[in-house]
C-alpha cells in the first residue's frame, strides 16, 4: 500500500513533468504557460486560461513536458467570443491497484 507521504511524492513528481500548455486556435497551434497547477492527495489538477481577449475556434487542448511532448490531452472543440475568459481543466488521479 502506498503511504500518504508516498502518494504526495508521486503526485509532486508527476506535477513537475507538466511544463506548458498548447491548443489549436483557428487552425494554428499555440503554446502557452500553464495558468495553475494544484496537487492534493492523489489528485493533480492543471489549468489553462483563455482570457476574455481570446476569441476564435479552439481545439486539441494539451499539457506538454519541457520538450514539447504531449502528456495530457483533451480533444474538445469550442467556439469562444471575446466577452469572457475560459478555464480549461485537466485532472489526473493516481490510484494504487493491488493484485
Amino acid at each position: 500500500m502506498i503511504s500518504e507521504y508516498g502518494m504526495a511524492q508521486i503526485a509532486n513528481r508527476v506535477s513537475t513533468l507538466l511544463a506548458q500548455g498548447a491548443y489549436i486556435k483557428d487552425g494554428q497551434q499555440i503554446t502557452v504557460p500553464i495558468f495553475r497547477k494544484e496537487h492534493s492527495g492523489n489528485t493533480i489538477k492543471v489549468y489553462l486560461y483563455l482570457t476574455d481577449e481570446d476569441a476564435g475556434t479552439f481545439s486539441e487542448f494539451q499539457i506538454l513536458d519541457e520538450e514539447g511532448n504531449v502528456i495530457l490531452s483533451k480533444p474538445d472543440s469550442i467556439i469562444k467570443d471575446a466577452s469572457k475568459g475560459l478555464l480549461i481543466a485537466f485532472e489526473v488521479r493516481i490510484q494504487e491497484v493491488e493484485n
